[in-house]
């Protein structure tokens, strides 16, 4: 359920943005996975400009929104970065920004 949800997001977000920015101008990138892991971490996986830095935000109401972290570059054009917060908190909203 939760990658079809994903999906649909992101189907939403490129039916809205179009190109390979986004509207400040910043690459666009990609959740490719979001799993749940041990100890209520959870891990996000996407691929995005190699050449970029992505700052991850969470939130829990979709208003107010919380820088959390740096994603580290796994490969060419693959980011990794875990909450592990996560699990302070029955709902949790992510988004990157490009830099």
């Amino acid at each position: 359920m939760a990658a079809s949800l994903t999906q649909s997001a992101q189907d939403i977000i490129d039916a809205l943005g179009g190109g390979n920015t986004d509207p400040g101008g910043h690459p666009k990138a990609q959740f490719t996975s979001i799993s749940l892991q041990p100890e209520g971490r959870v891990r996000m996986q996407f691929a995005g400009d190699s050449g970029a830095l992505y700052l991850i935000e969470a939130s829990t109401n979709l208003v107010d929104w919380e820088l959390i972290g740096v994603a580290s570059s796994t490969t060419n054009g693959q980011f990794q970065f875990d909450d592990k917060e996560a699990g302070r908190f029955a709902q949790r909203f992510y988004r990157l920004r490009g830099l």
